[in-house]
């Protein structure tokens, strides 16, 4: 991969009231008050708020991690007896909430390891797994939870989305990050703008996270021309789209497992452009990943998008794939 341009993004947008309503109405109420007590710029820039049992509430703040105590402050994770304990019935508590007080009509997306929230917001939960022979079936006994906040950011991928469509033709292109760097947030936006340009896109929207689907309403803006599939894996999600809704280009959040691998592969073959994410550092390691060798090997991409952080400034490198197929670091 040959690196093309470096650019620095476009601070990320804040978290409104309105926007974290959902979450905090989710917490118990002394959680809650903690929340509401601290700065305004601190709290619009929450990025995590995670719950341990027997451990302090935590919360996430351009990538670094802090105990929130009852006032609102943040003290470093070593500053002991400082926050919030988190008991089992406060992570019961928090649960029944994002469920809206029926766990069993989330239970379908628990044994995946999550509920979504209004907003596009997602809670992220750990305990026992119950098997069903090699699959999980639910999860129970709650031991953690981790709150993701949603942020929604316009013409983040103004210069990506040129990439991808250029001089009338689409081009197939992966976007990698560490977690937390943005995957999600650029992809909406490089959705929309594609929508903009008249793009037919089809979503595989596995987690709700991207277009966030409430009753059938997105809760994020993706313009005119985006057909949505939710809440079902992404392998699946694209064949259908491909065979009822005539998409130009399929996008799909986090390529994790061989079949979403497979699925690229022969959406790429029918002559639909491909928009994903994955989880890599860097070029290198994305190299480094057995499972995306196929799509390497098969040059099923043609250029990366890279998001990293740095300090609090987000950096996009995009790349394009040369003969040799040999990873470069700039």
């Amino acid at each position: 991969m040959r690196l093309i341009s470096k650019t620095i993004l476009p601070h990320a947008s804040i978290a409104s009231a309105t926007q974290t309503a959902h979450v905090l109405d989710c917490l118990p109420p002394e959680m809650k008050r903690a929340l509401l007590f601290a700065p305004d710029q601190m709290r619009n820039h929450l990025e995590e708020i995670r719950l341990r049992i027997g451990q302090e509430m935590t919360v996430t703040i351009d990538g670094a991690e802090r105990v929130l105590a009852r006032d609102g402050r943040l003290y470093p994770l070593d500053d002991l007896n400082r926050g919030i304990l988190c008991s089992p019935d406060y992570l019961q508590y928090t649960i029944e909430k994002a469920s809206d007080g029926f766990v069993y009509s989330a239970e379908e997306t628990i044994r995946q390891g999550f509920i979504p929230l209004r907003g596009g917001h997602r809670l992220g939960v750990c305990g026992h797994a119950v098997l069903n022979g090699p699959f999980v079936s639910t999860i129970k006994d709650f031991s953690s939870i981790c709150i993701r906040i949603a942020r929604d950011l316009a013409n983040i991928s103004s210069e990506g989305t040129q990439a991808v469509y250029a001089n009338g033709k689409l081009r197939n292109t992966l976007i990698i990050s560490p977690p937390l760097a943005g995957k999600t947030t650029y992809l909406r936006d490089l959705i929309r703008q594609l929508s903009a340009l008249g793009i037919r896109t089809g979503l595989c929207d596995e987690r709700s996270e991207i277009a966030a689907l409430v009753h059938g309403e997105p809760q994020f803006s993706l313009g005119r021309l985006v057909d949505v599939i939710d809440g079902c894996a992404k392998a699946e999600a694209a064949m259908m789209l491909l065979r009822s809704m005539s998409p130009q280009v399929i996008a799909m959040d986090e390529i994790t497992l061989p079949c979403d691998v497979d699925a690229i592969c022969r959406a790429a073959n029918c002559g639909v452009a491909v928009v994903a994410t994955a989880h890599a550092d860097d070029i290198r390691e994305l190299y480094r990943r057995k499972i995306y060798l196929p799509l390497l090997e098969n040059r099923i991409f043609s250029q990366v998008i890279h998001l990293s952080r740095q300090g609090q400034e987000r950096i996009c490198g995009r790349y394009e794939a040369e003969p040799s197929d040999c990873p470069t670091e700039s």
